[in-house]
C-alpha cells in the first residue's frame, strides 16, 4: 500500500458528509473484488499496481468505506479515520462535516489519538496528525 508523505502531499481532504451517504448505499463490488474471488493471486498484483498509482486521498477514502460505517457514531468514525490517516503518514487532514460537532464531541475525538485540531471552521476540520 502506498503510504502518503509531507513531500507528496501537503493536506489531504476528506468529505465525511459524501462518506456518509455513499457508505449508507452499502458495499458495492469493484473488478478486482470479483477477479480476488476467482482468483485470488492476480487480483493480489493487481491491486498491488492499483494501489501504487491512486493518490493518497483514494487510499484513505478506500481505507475508510472498508472501516467506517454509517451505523456508528460520528465520533466513532471520526476517530477511526483519523487513526487511517495516520497509519497511512499522511500529516494533515482537512474534513468536511456535516454539521458542526460539540465541543464534548471534539473532546472524545482528541483524547482517543494523539492529534493536534488546528481549526474547526463549522463544519471544517483541520487535523495535524
Amino acid at each position: 500500500m502506498m503510504n502518503a508523505t509531507a513531500e507528496q502531499t501537503d493536506i489531504i481532504r476528506f468529505d465525511y458528509t459524501q462518506f456518509l451517504g455513499v457508505s449508507s448505499r452499502g458495499h458495492r463490488w469493484r473488478f478486482v473484488d470479483v477477479i480476488y474471488s476467482i482468483a485470488p493471486i492476480f487480483a493480489t498484483l493487481w491491486q498491488q499496481e492499483l494501489t501504487e498509482a491512486r493518490s493518497a486521498e483514494q487510499i484513505l477514502w478506500e481505507s475508510a468505506l472498508d472501516q467506517l460505517s454509517s451505523t456508528h457514531s460520528d465520533e466513532k468514525n471520526l476517530l477511526k479515520l483519523l487513526k487511517l490517516a495516520k497509519s497511512q503518514h499522511i500529516k494533515r487532514l482537512e474534513v468536511s462535516l456535516p454539521y458542526v460537532l460539540e465541543a464534548e464531541q471534539i473532546a472524545t475525538i482528541v483524547d482517543g489519538i494523539e492529534v493536534e485540531v488546528l481549526g474547526t471552521h463549522d463544519e471544517l476540520w483541520t487535523v495535524t496528525l
